[in-house]
């Protein structure tokens, strides 16, 4: 009888000790699982923060090109008039190309001893009801005035504004002639905005015609204005696609004053700064950014939205299905009187289902498979048999490489899986398979080793994803690329193409050539290049016909025009878009 229950409490506590092995098992398992969720969070939380901090650079340099366009036209009239200014804005669509910017402006230096003279010039030309009018008392030799601003409907109370009279707006304006770069002031109410909003003013010099200024003294002299734009912060920057979403919570800092933002998006629970508190965001991303000579302070944080699109299921999942195997498992040793070896193989068993089921719970969508440290394929979900074609009997025992070598693979991919298999080190690749019944296909493919908790290596586990419709994608936009490139070599014609969003342009050896250059001589990569060597009796056919076919009403178009070439004699040309 002593003898029995001896083999009971044997059996007992072996049972227990399989339960307990296998629940500390599936909780490890768990546990990295629920960390690789947490990684995986953080990253799209990078991601998704890096998105926004480009999309506000964005929308600040956007501002910037479009000033470059009207200083493009200062480079080769530099008398332009009120109609003239007027035309070139009314010709862009402010809201569409820059959200946020109420108009663009033009400011004049004037003398205090010359204000009178210069007030009646003014209101001889066009503006008979034009005077200036001052922030603040000021004791300036000169006036930063106000001449003209566009669409004026938008900017009343703005024309003739002494800018200069007020110092965050005269600090701005005096680094932009100084340095001649752009500049954006401080944080300022426009006084053209009812809604007394957080606002800036951005400016761009323009000088005389001649050589550039080199220095401050230079740069003072040969002033002819400053380009300006009023921008309303909110309606810059609103939209940003995660801050609109909700996923996001971003603030706006001058990097003086880090007390008081000057933009807030996104949920107004989340705190502006992240200081160790409990409750606070899970995830923060802090970063500094210069735009236009100003240094801000760009902050974002997860919100409770984001947060609660992290999934954790798959662990808990780990976590139950691994506690059921393990309490089957140690009931089914409990009802077998086998012995401690037959205890033993059954824990290895169990031991290598909660390995497989971790493994399909993560990877279902995808081909996995399970090697022994030489290679050789021990275990396939069905997703490696809907992408290869091969049932697990006929992969059982054989090396991915005996079983789908195209020998058509890139041998930097081939080196790199053999590295890593030497090694046993983890790495990714692109390679060319090829499937049971012959075909070829592309996947993208993830190596990683698998160890034993002393750390020895067990095998490798090997998860792909199938991306030939990308690769094909891919090969056939080259061929269409080359294709292209061929035509245009073939017909020696002259091309420019232009991104209308930034006004960034870009021409070929051919186009400069016709217009007496070569891509070495000028800079082509604004459109105000392209402005200044039209004839201005075509320049805004040109435009016309060029901002229809944008908008969708002109598929293709062709249009004569003058440019001027380097000889200074203006030549004919023909342009077609499509």
């Amino acid at each position: 009888m002593d003898l029995h229950a001896e083999r009971r409490r044997s059996e007992l506590g072996l049972a227990l000790g399989v339960l307990v092995l296998g629940v500390a098992i599936s909780a490890a398992g768990a546990w990295r699982l629920h960390r690789e969720i947490e990684v995986r969070a953080s990253d799209e939380f990078k991601r998704s923060a890096s998105r926004a901090m480009d999309e506000v650079r964005l929308r600040f340099s956007r501002t910037v090109y479009g000033l470059n366009g009207v200083k493009g036209m200062y480079a080769a009239n530099d008398n332009i008039n009120r109609a003239q200014f007027r035309a070139y804005v009314q010709s862009r669509d402010l809201a569409q190309e820059f959200p946020g910017v109420r108009g663009f402006g033009l400011i004049q230096r004037v003398p205090r001893s010359d204000l009178d003279s210069w007030t009646a010039a003014e209101r001889a030309v066009g503006a008979p009801a034009f005077s200036v009018r001052q922030l603040a008392d000021s004791d300036h030799d000169d006036l930063l005035v106000i001449r003209f601003i566009e669409p004026a409907a938008q900017n009343i109370g703005a024309t003739g504004l002494d800018v200069g009279s007020e110092p965050v707006r005269r600090k701005g304006a005096e680094r932009a002639i100084d340095t001649g770069e752009p500049a954006l002031s401080g944080n300022i109410v426009l006084v053209q905005d009812s809604q007394r909003s957080s606002g800036a003013l951005l400016y761009v010099p323009i000088y005389r015609n001649g050589p550039q200024p080199t220095n401050t003294a230079e740069r003072r002299a040969a002033l002819l204005g400053l380009l300006y734009a009023p921008i309303v912060l909110s309606e810059l920057l609103d939209g940003i696609p995660d801050v609109q979403a909700g996923r996001l919570a971003l603030r706006l800092f001058d990097a003086s004053d880090l007390a008081t933002p000057i933009y807030q998006g996104g949920p107004s629970a989340v705190p502006p700064l992240p200081e160790s508190t409990r409750g606070e965001p899970r995830f923060a991303a802090r970063t500094s950014v210069m735009v236009s000579g100003r240094d801000l302070v760009m902050q974002l944080h997860s919100t409770p939205a984001f947060e609660a699109d992290i999934d954790h299921y798959p662990a808990s999942l780990l976590l139950l299905g691994g506690t059921l195997v393990s309490l089957l498992l140690s009931l089914l040793m409990w009802q077998q009187t086998s012995g401690r070896r037959r205890a033993e193989r059954l824990a290895h068993s169990m031991t290598q289902d909660l390995e497989r089921l971790a493994q399909v719970v993560r990877h279902t969508a995808n081909a996995v498979s399970i090697t022994d440290p030489q290679l050789r394929i021990r275990w396939i979900n069905e997703g490696f048999t809907r992408i290869t074609g091969y049932e697990r009997e006929e992969a059982i025992g054989k090396t991915p490489g005996e079983l789908l070598s195209s020998g058509r693979a890139d041998p930097k991919a081939l080196k790199a899986l053999a590295d890593s298999a030497r090694s046993a080190t983890s790495c990714r690749v692109e390679i060319l398979n090829r499937r049971k019944d012959g075909r070829e296909y592309w996947i993208d493919t993830e190596i990683q080793p698998m160890r034993d908790a002393s750390g020895r290596l067990t095998g490798f586990m090997e998860i792909s994803s199938d991306i030939t419709d990308r690769r094909l994608a891919e090969q056939a936009l080259d061929r269409e690329r080359s294709t292209l490139t061929n035509i245009l070599e073939g017909t020696n014609a002259g091309t420019w193409e232009w991104n209308v969003q930034t006004g960034e342009t870009r021409v070929n050896a051919r186009w400069a050539q016709i217009a007496g250059y070569t891509l070495d001589e000028s800079d082509f990569t604004q459109i105000g290049a392209w402005h200044a060597l039209m004839h201005p009796d075509d320049r805004q056919r040109s435009l016309a016909l060029v901002q229809q076919h944008f908008d969708g009403r002109l598929p293709g178009y062709e249009c004569e025009c003058r440019i001027r070439h380097k000889s200074g004699n203006w030549v004919w040309v023909l342009g077609r878009g499509k």
